[in-house]
């Protein structure tokens, strides 16, 4: 609870402080997110057990080429999404009855949501990164902004944010 608490007053503080859109996804005049213009980051080599996994076909390849724009590690990506959520684009951790959480995977009540299953929790950055209403997690569902909020998870915290 402490962590989560730490978590969300520093994103507030960092979304604060900075007054322009962030550099990993600057939105043009029609909401539509564009990615980064280069990768700025260089990913951790990829391991066998993931290597093993996309030989097997644990991999989305159809989402590839946006994990690419994006500037994240394919590779991990590939198989994250698989993993997460076998490549679905409107997958969910949870369920609703009269507009409350009635069952979720997530111990502390909230859900993740997604293609990257990207956790309700970041609500002020996923407002932020997609341009929309802070609450709005539904945007989560459209491929492009849960990839560039992933990115944003990407560059700053990295690959731990989906348990590597």
């Amino acid at each position: 609870m402490r962590y989560r608490i730490f978590s969300a007053i520093a994103v507030s503080v960092m979304l604060a402080v900075s007054s322009t859109t962030p550099t990993f996804a600057k939105i043009n005049t029609n909401t539509t997110i564009v990615a980064p213009a280069k990768p700025d980051k260089k990913a951790p080599p990829v391991p066998q057990w993931i290597k093993n996994h996309i030989d097997k076909g644990n991999r989305c390849p159809q989402w590839e080429r946006l994990f690419k724009e994006f500037g994240l590690p394919v590779q991990f990506f590939t198989y994250f999404s698989w993993r997460e959520s076998r490549c679905r684009k409107q997958a969910v951790n949870a369920r609703w009855r009269n507009g409350k959480i009635v069952w979720t995977l997530n111990s502390n009540g909230t859900f993740d949501s997604g293609l990257l299953q990207i956790n309700s929790s970041w609500q002020t950055v996923t407002a932020k990164v997609c341009n929309s209403k802070m609450g709005d997690l539904s945007v989560l569902l459209k491929p492009r902004c849960n990839v560039a909020v992933a990115r944003y998870l990407y560059d700053n915290g990295g690959l731990h944010h989906w348990g590597y």
